[in-house]
């Protein structure tokens, strides 16, 4: 069950990106929504869920970016395993800071998406530092809405089910 919510939101999250990049004219600051969905596995998972995650998250983008196809996979599997490694060794359990790390797993994913881009001799995309700085923020500011949704969802499904519950036994009584 767990596998099919992590790619479905998975999936959800590179739909929303490559929707958002097409209708609105995301050139100043993008923002990385797959990746924000890695760091935040990998840092519950650890560094092999970090590595799957990272690779199908970063094959779905490279595939509706119309990329090249491996690159993004490349660099989002290589820092959920990073994040990961870390989550295991270091224990992170704030909220506060699964935050700070991504603003760092950002950093490094643009390094290595756009040093791979420099070592195939491809057309590398245009990296200026504040535009990575700005990517860094607005990814922080999506993990911050995804930590909040996710520690919301469970309470809500538990009053839900507890309201069907309700309304179902109410609905059988003969008195």
């Amino acid at each position: 069950m767990r596998v099919v919510v992590l790619v479905a939101i998975i999936v959800l999250s590179v739909a929303a990106q490559a929707t958002s990049a097409r209708v609105f004219d995301l050139t100043s600051a993008n923002i990385d929504l797959p990746l924000v969905v890695v760091v935040l596995a990998s840092l519950s998972g650890g560094p092999i869920v970090g590595l799957w995650v990272g690779t199908f998250a970063g094959f779905l983008q490279d595939v509706m970016s119309g990329g090249l196809v491996g690159v993004s996979g490349l660099a989002k599997s290589l820092v959920g395993v990073t994040i990961g490694g870390l989550a295991t060794r270091l224990m992170f359990t704030g909220r506060w800071y699964r935050l700070l790390l991504i603003a760092p797993a950002t950093i490094m994913s643009v390094v290595l998406f756009v040093g791979v881009y420099r070592l195939i001799s491809f057309a590398a995309p245009a990296v200026d530092g504040v535009n990575v700085l700005q990517q860094a923020v607005l990814n922080v500011a999506a993990g911050f809405v995804g930590i909040g949704v996710s520690e919301q969802v469970p309470g809500l499904w538990s009053r839900l089910r507890r309201r069907r519950l309700v309304l179902a036994i109410q609905r059988w009584r003969t008195n």
